[in-house]
């Protein structure tokens, strides 16, 4: 069962709601990232293994950009000796 996780966006100083992103990610958001150009660009990252590009100043549900992280683990045979 995968619960899907809304990222909320407010303004502290006026206490108000700027925007929303509804089933953002399957599962907790473990990270979020401005970019430097007043805030107009928003990275976010789940424990779903995606990371996604958002377009925060607009009301847009999609992501600008996805990237899906796959881990890769080389098992090496044990010997003893």
């Amino acid at each position: 069962m995968s619960i899907l996780v809304a990222i909320i966006l407010h303004n502290l100083s006026t206490r108000s709601q700027l925007s929303q992103i509804p089933q953002a990610h399957k599962g907790k958001v473990s990270g979020l990232c401005f970019s430097p150009d007043e805030g107009r660009t928003l990275l976010s990252c789940g424990v779903d293994g995606n990371v996604k590009l958002w377009a925060a100043d607009q009301q847009s549900q999609d992501a600008v950009c996805f990237f899906s992280l796959v881990f890769f683990f080389v098992l090496e045979p044990f010997y003893s000796h």
